[in-house]
């Protein structure tokens, strides 16, 4: 467990977060009733839980690294979608079976265009983070948090 991959994961939870504000305001016809309470939250930490899964596909050079990142942020989103779908149903209605629905969510709000920019540019931010990353010295997660 490096620090990279702790950082990379909290931008992306942090990317989970802004786009979670686009899929209840610019998502599809079924995404706009999404309830405010607890999504953002809850696409935050199925973003960050999926980040840190999928951490070592984003930062990399050359055309493979963009494929790659590109790989990494579909997953990403299924993942963090899944996640979070399940931690609102557990939450809502003490069902885990909910996590379906972060599925159709991804599937409805890609029909709003407006939706897709706001994550392909969370996305690219989370690799150019990445990217930056590599060069620059972090320090460790123990030292910041004791």
């Amino acid at each position: 467990m490096t620090s990279q991959r702790m950082y990379r994961a909290g931008v992306c939870g942090l990317a989970g977060w802004i786009v979670s504000f686009g899929l209840v305001h610019w998502g599809g016809p079924m995404a706009r009733h999404i309830p405010d309470q607890g999504v953002h939250l809850a696409a935050f930490w199925g973003a960050l839980v999926a980040g840190f899964i999928v951490a070592s596909g984003f930062g990399h050079a050359r055309w493979w690294g963009w494929a790659l990142a590109g790989l990494s942020a579909v997953l990403a989103t299924v993942f963090g979608a899944i996640i979070a779908a399940a931690t609102m149903g557990v939450l809502a209605v003490g069902s885990p079976s909910a996590g379906a629905l972060g599925v159709i969510a991804i599937a409805d709000g890609a029909s709003s265009p407006l939706l897709v920019l706001t994550w392909g540019v969370a996305m690219v931010g989370v690799d150019a983070f990445a990217r930056w990353g590599a060069v620059a010295r972090f320090p460790p997660v123990k030292d910041i948090f004791g």
